[in-house]
């Protein structure tokens, strides 16, 4: 449910809370509509830093030269090895958002900065971090055409798979 629609049964809860007095399961559902608003809103936000990491890396990433390609790629390895990863083979990053969420994060430790967005924002695993079909990935993508970043999913995807080839 987007988290704009809970605005109203919070609003209801407090409203109804405070027209009656302090009783009964009016205090309960204000409780629970408001826990339930907070976590909405954290996971929205966490999910609006993770598509803007992915598209700013993907702007920088498609700016840069091989070399610097392979620089980021082997760090982001490094990165994906030292959170656990304990295959002997390289991760896949069969994703275009996967890929490019670990690249922000090398980015960042290498002190690469962003184009499109004022930082990198810390997200604890690109793996799951935010889906391909996201609303706020769409959003963001939005955010960087109005910014001069003319790219789509589809074309970023592309691009990550001739990437595949050069690295």
């Amino acid at each position: 449910m987007p988290i704009v629609l809970w605005i109203v049964p919070l609003v209801m809860a407090w409203y109804a809370y405070f027209s009656r007095g302090a009783g009964g399961w009016w205090l309960t559902a204000l409780l629970i509509a408001t826990i339930i608003f907070i976590f909405r809103l954290r996971s929205s936000w966490k999910q609006t830093f993770a598509a803007h990491n992915v598209v700013a890396a993907a702007d920088v990433f498609l700016q840069m030269s091989g070399e610097e390609r392979r620089r980021v790629h082997d760090h982001a390895i490094e990165i994906i090895r030292r959170c656990g990863w304990s295959s002997p083979n390289a991760p896949d990053f069969s994703l275009p958002v996967v890929r490019f969420g670990w690249y922000a994060l090398a980015m960042a430790e290498l002190g690469v900065p962003p184009r499109l967005f004022d930082t990198w924002s810390l997200v604890r695993n690109p793996f799951f971090a935010i889906a391909s079909t996201s609303r706020e990935l769409r959003a963001a993508l939005y955010i960087a055409e109005k910014k001069g970043f003319n790219s789509t999913l589809e074309s970023i995807a592309d691009k990550a798979s001739e990437l595949d080839k050069s690295i």
